[in-house]
């Protein structure tokens, strides 16, 4: 055990001093876990056992109030106290005063110029691509992850938007401190800096993304088309503006199935792509353990014609405690997603991380400004990889096989009625599959109340009785 102390209190606890303490998990592993993914100030053990111990300014705040008040006045002397207790206070204030200039930052945004946004914009993606790069490689450490994520981009090993390359042709650690320091202290509007310069490498299809866009969707629907197919299908779309080879685009489409080989066989042969990339995994949520640790973020596939027009449903679900949030909305843009964060926030508090698909709509400008602006760590999941946010996908399908018989007008029916049944699930297939619409004979703010209802009497309900509370 540690005896390094300042004026009679401890300052150095070890991992096994720290199970069970209140803010921190129950095992040796789990703390060290905790302690390399929040990066606390830690320095290596000299007494027998070896690792490490870790500095109480960087515990949970109600871990380091706790061991605080363990403390007897005889043992560390009313000074020691008096100097620990002020130290903790004054590492509250800061982080609250960190917290607030963030969010208020956040709301400065709409105030910058085109550019400006654009240069913030960009310095933002490129942070949340590196904790992407470091999730994704499993790499404990954010500096090591900052270091290798650095040479692919800059050697051209990861395909980055064209609107980022522009603004950040390469990267450098001393760059990327300096962004994650302006961001933690003033806020993301600090890091509208000095513009790039435009890299002239990038070739015609990454400077555009609607073409780039293009392609990409037509590579999705239809796999196994032929170049000189997709060719005709963009000179038809673009009305024979684009001044592009057949040679130009096979190159590009060779250059992106190389690079997303595992996307491209998840599109082509979902069977194979399992077998040969999908590693086996057991409880979805094995590793969340606190209420707001993890939120899973989605909407309907299907639109939802009402009787006061086209809709779309948002939900959000808290992953440990299964609390679900549904929003109806006139669409599943951006600004409509921030309310049904909002919403939540307000009823729940704010989460360490949110997950969600690569949709336009949850990985565009606005929403990274939300989640950056919060502090939250955002995880995307991999493209065409719905089974990786099972808990939201889970409770849309619950509530698309119930919605059917449960709303008014429908008349109900037998269990032997197989018609009724069969009814029953094609609705459900229709309401989760992309680029459909259900007609729902409801306007938006009664299908909202149902939704509600929904929720409290009938969803939560079972989630309590299937976890035994």
């Amino acid at each position: 055990m540690s005896q390094s102390t300042k004026l009679g209190f401890k300052y150095w606890y070890s991992a096994l001093e720290l199970i069970d303490i209140p803010g921190l998990p129950g095992s040796v592993q789990k703390i060290v876990e905790k302690s390399k993914r929040e990066e606390w100030i830690s320095r290596k053990r000299t007494a027998q056992g070896g690792g490490n111990e870790y500095h109480i300014n960087s515990l949970p705040i109600e871990t380091s109030a706790y061991l605080i008040s363990l403390v007897k006045e005889t043992e560390a002397g009313q000074w020691g106290m008096i100097e620990a207790q002020r130290m903790i206070i004054k590492d509250k204030i800061t982080i609250a005063a960190q917290k607030q200039t963030r969010e208020q930052e956040l709301s400065k945004t709409p105030g910058l110029t085109i550019k400006e946004q654009d240069r913030m914009d960009a310095r933002i993606r490129v942070l949340n691509l590196i904790s992407n790069y470091q999730s994704t490689h499993n790499l404990v450490s954010r500096w090591d992850a900052t270091k290798k994520y650095i040479v692919v981009y800059n050697t051209g090993q990861v395909d980055i938007d064209v609107s980022i390359r522009q603004h950040i042709p390469t990267l450098s650690f001393a760059s990327i401190s300096r962004w994650r320091n302006k961001l933690k202290v003033e806020g993301i509007t600090a890091l509208a800096g000095k513009r790039s310069q435009q890299n002239s490498n990038t070739s015609t299809i990454d400077k555009d993304l609607d073409l780039r866009e293009a392609i990409i969707g037509i590579l999705v629907d239809k796999p196994h088309t032929s170049v000189a197919n997709i060719k005709k299908v963009l000179d038809g779309k673009f009305k024979g503006n684009l001044n592009l080879s057949i040679r130009s685009i096979e190159r590009w489409i060779k250059k992106w199935k190389t690079e997303h080989a595992q996307v491209f066989c998840a599109v082509t042969n979902p069977d194979e792509w399992k077998n040969k990339y999908m590693s086996a995994f057991g409880n979805a949520s094995g590793d969340v353990e606190r209420l707001n640790q993890l939120w899973e973020l989605d909407s309907t596939p299907a639109d939802i014609m009402l009787t006061d027009g086209r809709h779309s449903i948002i939900g959000i679900i808290d992953v440990y405690s299964r609390r679900f949030k549904l929003l109806v909305s006139k669409t599943s843009k951006a600004t409509a997603i921030a309310s049904t964060i909002r919403h939540a926030l307000t009823a729940w508090g704010v989460p360490e991380i949110m997950k969600t698909d690569n949709g336009s709509d949850y990985i565009g400008k606005h929403m990274i400004r939300v989640y950056t602006g919060l502090d939250v760590d955002h995880k995307q999941c991999n493209p065409f990889c719905p089974w990786e946010k099972p808990h939201i996908e889970r409770a849309f399908r619950t509530f698309s096989y119930d919605i059917f018989e449960l709303l008014d007008g429908y008349i109900g029916h037998n269990v032997a009625d197989r018609k009724a049944i069969e009814n029953r699930k094609q609705f459900s297939d229709r309401l989760m599959k992309k680029n459909t619409v259900v007609e729902i004979n409801l306007n938006a703010q009664q299908l909202q109340e149902f939704c509600d209802q929904w929720i409290d009497n009938i969803y939560h309900h079972q989630q309590q009785l299937m976890v035994g509370h």
